[in-house]
């Protein structure tokens, strides 16, 4: 069977599983290798979609080695029984979207999180996006948060990632996206030239009754994510542990599907019996189940599958071959002088050092409340003495760290300049990479050392030791979120010039 008469059926199978979104008229697969090849010399960007596994009119995956059952569960089994999802490297529009029968006690999941990415297993923080989907409170307006997936092992990056950022679960979350203070046209409004006509984060209860499909009767909960992942891709992890960013991508981003065969990895999640909160930013700050329930509501994993794909021209027809002259971009931008930006940075400065000098103050409290309870009545000598030369000597080891801190904050410039165009020769790029590492490594140094005195306030077994300890851990963490968010607004360079 050909490439297109592959594709042809892949949209046809999609269509039926999708009553409330149509995907706009797609153009007429080529009928001659010439027009294939049309299409393919007139390629912005390519679509990649996955297909209906047994042809049933259900879109969902099985692995590359045949599978005549699909990967699609029952409507018993609380699995998805269709899943349909796919990537528009023109646009960046990402779709998805899973349908769940309910389970054997006759709930719906109220969360969904997934992994979606070109078939590599996340294994490693600051590589993909993980994206939390809550329906619990309201299923008319869910609520999307995107974090880096931080690599913990045994599957606990599934439940932390929205809490911490690398794989040792020691640092603050790696935070991209929310929905409650999105970026403009994140997941509302229109698409240019999309598949669908609107972005949208969209939960719906309803009962099938298209009489063709295997579903025809059966209750579902449909998950519709439609974003444009632009903002998610152009993130930079703030804990990469040497694989470069991906993101959300499916297909391996813009590489020709022709001479590499695409591929996904999709790792996807339901829950129920959430308890959710977020913070005054949007951000979760408890994803929690019911105590006498299981680990997911259910699990769907696939690793390494083969997908249709197929390119999309410079107007965002589907097969089309409008060449790039056509759209107004026939040769390549000429090189133009700079055109250079210069805004003020002192506000940034000033709060990186206080994010720094909030953690060192919060050990010098800890240590000061050691020291005073060492001092106390009833505190054995030698447990006073370990009190006190284990709290002076975190204040002491925080102190340098801070300092170090410092130093590093005020040296950023005072001003950032941004230019496009050719620099001319006495300007040149500055990194400001490196000093950003050394800010952050400083500030979760004194965050570990907030926590040592933490657990030796505590281990003081008095009621004075746990309640400084509970006041020195929640500055400590609060303090270090604030640092990482400071670190976000340092961009990765400055253009510095000298007189010629």
């Amino acid at each position: 069977m050909k490439l297109q008469d592959v594709f042809k059926k892949i949209f046809m199978a999609a269509a039926v599983a999708l009553p409330i979104q149509v995907v706009a008229q797609v153009a007429p697969t080529p009928t001659t290798p010439e027009g294939e090849q049309a299409a393919y010399d007139a390629a912005a960007g390519y679509l990649y979609r996955g297909s209906d596994s047994n042809a049933d009119g259900i879109p969902c995956f099985t692995f590359e080695n045949p599978d005549t059952t699909g990967m699609c569960g029952t409507t018993g089994s609380s699995k998805p029984v269709a899943l349909d999802t796919y990537y528009n490297t023109f646009q960046n529009e990402f779709y998805l979207q899973v349908k769940y029968p309910k389970n054997s006690d006759g709930n719906f999941p109220e969360g969904l999180v997934f992994v979606i990415n070109n078939g590599d297993m996340p294994t490693v923080s600051g590589q993909w996006a993980i994206v939390y989907v809550d329906a619990s409170k309201n299923i008319a307006a869910p609520i999307l948060t995107t974090y880096a997936y931080n690599g913990a092992g045994g599957g606990q990056g599934i439940l932390s990632s929205w809490q911490y950022g690398n794989q040792a679960e020691s640092a603050p979350a790696d935070r991209i996206i929310t929905t409650l203070n999105p970026p403009a046209n994140f997941h509302t409004g229109s698409w240019a030239t999309g598949f669908r006509a609107q972005r949208q984060v969209m939960v719906r209860d309803y009962t099938e009754t298209n009489v063709a499909s295997p579903l025809n009767g059966v209750e579902l909960r449909e998950y519709t994510v439609n974003i444009d992942v632009t903002p998610i891709n152009n993130h930079s992890p703030v804990y990469p542990q040497g694989a470069s960013w991906g993101g959300i991508e499916i297909g391996g981003n813009t590489t020709n599907p022709r001479v590499v065969q695409p591929q996904i990895g999709a790792w996807i999640w339901g829950f129920n019996g959430l308890n959710t909160s977020y913070d005054s930013t949007g951000y979760l700050t408890g994803w929690l189940r019911a105590a006498n329930l299981g680990f997911t509501f259910s699990s769907f994993e696939l690793l390494f599958k083969n997908i249709g794909y197929a390119p999309i021209d410079c107007t965002g027809t589907i097969w089309g071959s409008t060449p790039m002259t056509t759209c107004g971009n026939p040769t390549p931008t000429p090189a133009l002088p700079p055109e250079c930006t210069t805004q003020s940075f002192t506000n940034n400065l000033f709060a990186l050092d206080g994010g720094a000098a909030g953690l060192n103050e919060a050990v010098k409290y800890g240590a000061k409340r050691a020291v005073a309870i060492a001092g106390s009545k009833g505190i054995a000598p030698r447990v006073a003495q370990r009190l006190r030369t284990r709290a002076e000597a975190a204040q002491t080891e925080s102190e340098s760290l801070f300092l170090s801190a410092w130093s590093t904050a005020w040296s950023f410039p005072q001003f950032i300049t941004q230019c496009t165009g050719t620099l001319t020769a006495n300007c040149f790029v500055e990194s400001l990479s490196a000093r950003t590492t050394s800010y952050l490594d400083a500030t979760q140094k004194i965050e570990g050392i907030a926590q040592r005195v933490v657990r030796l306030l505590r281990n003081s077994r008095s009621r004075a030791g746990s309640k400084a300890a509970t006041r020195v851990e929640t500055l400590a963490q609060t303090r270090l979120q604030e640092a990482v968010d400071f670190t976000k607004t340092v961009p990765s360079s400055t253009v510095q010039c000298v007189a010629p």
